[in-house]
């Protein structure tokens, strides 16, 4: 029979009402007949006959104990947390940032959490390679999953389309007047190079992923 005392056991929970009880019954006898100055005698007789109940609440201590700061530590890591995203005390450029700062890149990343204002959308520009053809797929993220690591797992996509990379070759050979190479547009609404996938949502594996380009979209007032 193994000597491991069962702590959470279900049937544990039911006796912290009796001990609490049984505690404050005791130390309230007790207290009583220490203020009306009763008999040694007497108080010693009334000790022998809560003996049992004595025992009971020194043998469950422990316990009591330990479920109290089981309890403490839950209350104390949700208030803590609490007060860390209410007061943005993990944004970055706070003075305890790096230490309050939580494992979580993506919901930092994607939540635009360190700018002063939140976004209204975030749109997603990655590129996938099928074939050995790249291609561009870009939409507005709804939705996204993490592995059990806490890695990105998969995006899900509204309003997706895609188009292949190649296309980017003469435009990015074309220079402007100023010299400079003039960028490729990230894909507007409206932009003809794009095919639309059909469909409400596009799940997009983070495993088939060569570069990802985060894009907020901040909508005029």
């Amino acid at each position: 029979m193994s000597n491991t005392r069962a702590y959470l056991g279900p049937a544990s929970y039911f006796q912290i009402p009796s001990i609490a009880f049984r505690a404050w019954f005791v130390a309230s006898i007790m207290a009583f007949c220490v203020a009306a100055d009763c008999p040694p005698i007497f108080i010693i007789c009334l000790s022998m006959a809560l003996m049992p109940d004595m025992l009971f609440i020194l043998f469950h201590c422990e316990t009591m104990v330990w479920y109290c700061a089981f309890a403490f530590s839950i209350a104390a890591g949700f208030t803590l947390r609490r007060v860390v995203t209410r007061l943005k005390l993990d944004r970055r450029g706070a003075p305890l940032a790096n230490l309050l700062r939580f494992d979580t890149p993506w919901y930092y990343l994607f939540t635009g959490y360190d700018r002063p204002m939140p976004p209204n959308g975030v749109a997603i520009g990655a590129v996938v390679s099928l074939g050995g053809i790249a291609y561009l797929y870009t939409g507005v993220l709804v939705e996204y999953f993490l592995d059990d690591q806490g890695q990105l797992n998969r995006l899900v996509l509204a309003s997706a389309a895609r188009r292949p990379l190649s296309d980017d070759a003469a435009e990015e050979s074309e220079e402007s007047p100023g010299g400079r190479i003039r960028p490729a547009p990230v894909g507007p609404p409206g932009d003809e190079r794009f095919y639309p996938i059909e469909g409400d949502y596009f799940v997009l594996r983070y495993s088939e992923v060569l570069t990802l380009n985060v894009r907020y979209l901040d909508l005029s007032p």
